[in-house]
């Protein structure tokens, strides 16, 4: 496996770069100020885009573990070694209580393969229930069960099997607006018996580029979620097939992305991403997403 150190510096650089950014703020933690899961599962959410004084941010390729209310839009141009892709994915995360809410999935893909001619349709739809099984402040863990039905068109790849994946992911407040998040889990089809092992890490820095707050400001507001903060995120993930094709079981695939977004106004998140390949098993040559997210 041959890693490209080239692209390894580009996720160091943007980690350095984010962190010459994190001088200190001035935020200091509260106690009180929203997206506390603790007490009773059944619990009435409380409708809040900041923890402890550090703006709860969604990552591009790892789901939060805190529980929210948001609708994403986005569209990724990816580019493969015989093949170009275009997805468009409207993703709905919605919290049903103080412990428990779910994400629906559905993409739309353009394929444009180097030979024969181009294919488009639905890509299948996800389904995933999760709960806040760990709330400790400041750290957040919940447990998750993708449920990918074949509902999309086979011409795009989709369309043949069942999938399930279940799977743990965490949220943790580093301070002075930095987190870090991260997943892991197990994705497997019952009619193919294959399985694959998939992780992901990222780490967030926060910044307010310009003061939009209204009253009272952002480290003690549970509500509102005012325009002026900008987000930076570096991300690792991979994945390997553990049962299945013998030639591919333990191979790794690993990809990083960079990315940015901006609260342009009250409720509305404007973001983008560069996705890159980090060894030479990812498919990926490189990809760009562009998207939106509106907080409810």
């Amino acid at each position: 496996m041959r890693i490209h150190l080239s692209q390894y510096a580009l996720v160091i650089a943007a980690l350095a770069t984010i962190s010459f950014a994190g001088e200190e703020e001035g935020h200091a933690h509260l106690t009180s100020d929203g997206a506390g899961s603790s007490g009773h599962w059944f619990d009435p959410w409380e409708h809040a885009h900041f923890r402890e004084g550090t703006p709860l941010e969604h990552h591009f390729d790892l789901e939060p573990a805190f529980l929210c209310r948001d609708l994403i839009v986005d569209y990724s141009g990816l580019t493969f070694a015989e093949e170009s892709e275009h997805e468009f994915e409207l993703e709905l995360e919605w919290a049903l209580s103080n412990r428990i809410g779910f994400i629906i999935e559905q993409p739309y893909i353009i394929s444009d393969p180097d030979t024969g001619s181009e294919s488009r349709g639905l890509g299948d739809l996800a389904v995933v229930p999760r709960v806040v099984i760990a709330d400790r402040g400041p750290w957040v863990v919940a447990a998750n069960l993708e449920m990918v039905a074949p509902t999309g068109n086979r011409s795009v790849g989709a369309g043949e099997h069942w999938h399930f994946a279940p799977f743990i992911n965490t949220w943790c407040d580093l301070g002075n607006w930095w987190t870090f998040s991260g997943q892991a889990g197990f994705e497997f089809a019952p009619d193919s018996g294959e399985k694959e092992f998939f992780f992901a890490l990222g780490v967030a820095k926060s910044l307010r580029v310009w003061d939009e707050a209204h009253g009272e400001d952002d480290h003690g507001h549970r509500h509102e979620r005012h325009g002026g903060i900008l987000t930076m995120m570096a991300e690792l993930s991979g994945a390997a097939v553990v049962e299945g094709d013998p030639a591919e079981e333990g191979v790794y695939e690993l990809e990083g992305l960079v990315g940015l977004s901006l609260g342009v106004i009250e409720g509305l998140d404007l973001r983008m991403a560069y996705r890159f390949p980090l060894n030479d098993n990812s498919e990926l040559e490189k990809g760009v997403t562009i998207g939106a997210i509106h907080h409810f």
